[in-house]
């Protein structure tokens, strides 16, 4: 059963058009498109209908690819967008991938076209799936902020005169007469309290109010995030509200996390990756190597075994990453099979002895799981460095070069024995 894909197709040419819609026919689409050749045309066309992914021509007499990269990110659409040209240069290729382009073809060459529509198809809802969830947890934060707060006034001593059920059961207690007539104190570590005495009450003092945060203590002795406001109360005393906040600050370490990390395989992800590229060039980490790896085999796994069993695959190769290099090297899924990592520090010798274990770390991997019916795990793998003052992107082309160029081989050297590799394809630095 063909797959119903809704493309828009940026090009001034019916019959190159014509070409794509049949390409994607014989990979198994079912394409509603519509073909336009200016800005206009394309607002229009985003205005009046849903669209799955974009395929726009680089060079247009009135209109071109970058252009309609420009006019996506206006309208903030997260939408697949992959240029084609009757001829691209590495440069021009460069730029349009920066420019937010997904993937690049050059027409008439079509291979690869298939694959990466599928990839970026199931990249999109990946991120509109984390995009959900992500506002399911802000909607949990707004509840929280939304609760009952705890609340009570202390006298000039210290002590509580008043407590409501809330602040109670916040510190672990059931009711809120077993708090009055104590310090305040009590609720929180010598530490703590040492804090209030030093830094905060003066500050109220001056003030008449502080709000912050603190780590409270419950009656069991279990410490916990907590917001305070405090207040001068006239005449004498402190009126203390309270509101324990561990959900939220596990909330927002939880979308800290998502917005670095990969969902599959737990590793850093690209955007992650991309800011430390920028990062360590300006720092003095030199030498710097780039190990590039790609896993061989996937796209067999996939259509003969499964997404299911691709996936499984993919959280190996990720597990074994991480087996072998360093705490402090920065290891993510940059692509649906594709993985590099940065390793600060090292040279030559050092990461020499990284790619050994890995290969080791590789082989006893398929030597456990050789009675099961798991596929083999193998990795085509390029490396470059950089010392200091070299481009951090140039260094990542060549170790990207390099694995193409391992996996290659791989593919010449291919048997029967496992899944077929695939076709390389190119990775976009």
């Amino acid at each position: 059963m063909s797959i119903p894909l809704r493309v828009l197709i940026v090009e001034d040419s019916p019959d190159d058009a014509e070409l794509l819609l049949r390409e994607l026919r014989h990979g198994g689409f079912d394409p509603t498109f519509q073909r336009v050749d200016t800005a206009e045309g394309m607002m229009s066309a985003l205005e009046d209908l849903t669209w799955d992914i974009v395929i726009a021509d680089y060079v247009m007499p009135y209109f071109n690819g970058m252009a309609a990269l420009n006019l996506l990110q206006e309208k903030g659409l997260d939408l697949p967008c992959i240029i084609v040209s009757g001829k691209i240069g590495e440069e021009a290729a460069v730029e349009a991938m920066r420019g937010g382009a997904h993937d690049y073809f050059v027409k008439g060459q079509l291979a690869r076209l298939i694959p990466a529509i599928k990839r970026e198809l199931v990249e999109a809802m990946i991120r509109q799936e984390r995009k959900r969830d992500e506002e399911i947890l802000r909607q949990q934060l707004a509840a929280m902020e939304s609760s009952l707060d705890g609340m009570a006034t202390i006298n000039r001593s210290g002590e509580f005169i008043y407590l409501n059920h809330a602040h109670a059961e916040i510190h672990g207690y059931d009711t809120p007469e077993e708090l009055i007539g104590k310090t305040w104190k009590v609720l929180y570590e010598e530490r703590e309290v040492r804090r209030f005495e030093n830094e905060i009450l003066p500050i109220l003092c001056l003030n008449g109010k502080w709000r912050g945060e603190a780590t409270g203590k419950k009656r069991n002795g279990t410490p916990f995030p907590e917001e305070i406001s405090l207040a001068l109360i006239e005449g004498g005393g402190i009126a203390y509200i309270v509101r324990d906040i561990s959900e939220r600050k596990e909330a927002e370490e939880k979308l800290r996390y998502m917005s670095t990390h990969d969902a599959l395989t737990g590793l850093y992800n690209r955007a992650y990756f991309d800011e430390e590229l920028a990062r360590l060039e300006k720092g003095r980490q030199f030498p710097i190597s780039i190990v590039m790896s790609d896993v061989d085999g996937l796209k067999a796994v996939n259509d003969k075994m499964g997404h299911a069993h691709g996936d499984a695959l993919l959280k190996q190769a990720a597990k074994a990453l991480k087996e072998v290099f360093r705490a402090e090297d920065v290891v993510a899924r940059i692509g649906g099979d594709e993985f590099a990592a940065l390793l600060p520090s090292t040279d030559a010798a050092a990461v020499k002895e990284i790619i050994n274990r890995l290969k080791n770390s590789l082989a006893h991997h398929n030597e456990a799981s050789s009675a099961s019916s798991a596929p083999p795990l193998s990795l085509s793998v390029g490396v470059a460095i950089a010392e200091n003052g070299e481009k951090l992107i140039d260094t990542w082309r060549l170790a990207d070069a390099r694995m193409y160029l391992d996996k290659r081989s791989r593919t010449s050297r291919s048997t029967t024995k496992g899944p077929q590799a695939e076709p390389p394809r190119k990775t976009k630095p």
